[in-house]
């Protein structure tokens, strides 16, 4: 149980390495999907989803850069799945507009409430919505908190704030 008795919100702090060679800017750091994975219970990796996530290790891949090799070439904002198909989406978006013209060309500006409430359409009542991003972000509609996870590189590195939620039952 990640709640403890007075309500608190269950912490972790990861230090995990850099990401290997060769380093794709926004790359998760090392081992950081395959400890989630576990932590998250080993689900098939038919039910993960990542809307930003052309170059992820586990499960399907969507970007909107097609030369990253994703599984469906498609914008997070408006992705081509029914409602309810993910057990796990796990969202790792440009953490500004800045940073998404940088590695996305002229491709639109982030809308977080957009991309969020797709991310909770597309996921399973008492799935798990991933937020990995480098401040804390507003839990997705119809979810609850389920734990906070503090994610550290190395020195000089800035860290990220890993936060899950669980969707609500409907």
């Amino acid at each position: 149980m990640t709640v403890n008795e007075q309500g608190i919100l269950g912490n972790l702090v990861w230090v995990l390495p850099r990401p290997r060679m060769p380093y794709y800017k926004g790359g998760f750091p090392l081992h950081f999907e395959k400890r989630l994975w576990r932590l998250l219970g080993k689900p098939n990796p038919s039910l993960v989803l990542h809307p930003f996530g052309g170059m992820a290790e586990i499960g399907v891949r969507c970007d909107i850069k097609a030369n990253t090799n994703p599984d469906y070439v498609c914008d997070a904002h408006n992705l081509p799945f029914p409602d309810e198909s993910f057990q796990i989406v796990i969202c790792d978006p440009p953490y500004s507009n800045e940073e998404n013209r940088e590695l996305y060309g002229n491709t639109g500006e982030l809308h977080f409430n957009q991309w969020v409430a797709e991310a909770s359409r597309v996921c399973k009542p008492n799935g798990f919505i991933v937020l990995y991003h480098d401040r804390w972000l507003p839990k997705p509609p119809k979810c609850s908190y389920w734990m906070r996870i503090v994610v550290m590189v190395s020195q000089h590195h800035r860290g990220r704030i890993c936060s899950i939620y669980q969707k609500d039952e409907n």
